[in-house]
């Protein structure tokens, strides 16, 4: 089998195994690829992201999905993965991280090249990605300060001290018109919150 471990050396090794067994050639060499760790059937989210920045695969501050995936079938120096389906799990995975900014990278459904930004941009949630899908992987810290520059302003409430009073009650009077002498509502005990 054709093998290459080093990116920046052009050399090509051709490596011999043997193999033993009455299974199909097909079936006997997979599984000693496996058995080897020359194949992968998963690959990891974090893996696919020391790659793009080891190699670096990267084109820019993004890369193209189908781009990646040439690359897997290309370069020998690559982890051998089954299919195409390994990647795409791999690419969703690392998008669905919640920590993604650290380990994986960002998935966005194109350039805008007049605005300079990232469209359709979105990361720690899951995507759906093909093999048909034009979209491209995006390096952690570019989209993070697109996300960041882009988020809403934070709405806040007013607070206790916050200078706004409640409405006045007349006196001798209670919220909700009872008597003086009935019980003053309890303070809330549960809060709902949600992002």
């Amino acid at each position: 089998m054709p093998a290459q471990s080093d990116p920046k050396v052009a050399k090509l090794e051709w490596q011999a195994t043997r193999l033993q067994g009455q299974d199909p050639l097909a079936v006997r060499v997979s599984r000693k690829l496996r058995n080897d760790g020359l194949l992968a059937l998963q690959y990891g989210s974090t893996l696919l992201r020391q790659d793009l920045d080891r190699i670096p695969l990267w084109r820019g501050n993004h890369v193209a999905l189908k781009r990646v995936i040439e690359d897997f079938v290309q370069y020998l120096y690559l982890q051998r993965l089954r299919d195409t389906e390994v990647l795409l799990n791999a690419i969703r995975d690392g998008v669905n991280l919640m920590t993604w900014p650290t380990d994986s990278f960002a998935y966005a459904e194109g350039w805008d090249e007049g605005r300079k930004r990232y469209v359709g941009l979105q990361a720690g949630r899951l995507v759906a990605v093909s093999r048909d899908s034009t979209g491209l992987l995006v390096k952690p810290d570019v989209a993070e300060a697109q996300m960041k520059a882009e988020a809403p302003p934070p709405v806040s409430a007013p607070s206790p001290g916050s200078g706004q009073a409640p409405p006045a009650i007349p006196s001798g009077e209670t919220p909700g018109g009872s008597s003086p002498t009935a019980a003053a509502p309890k303070p809330p005990t549960r809060f709902y919150g949600s992002i």
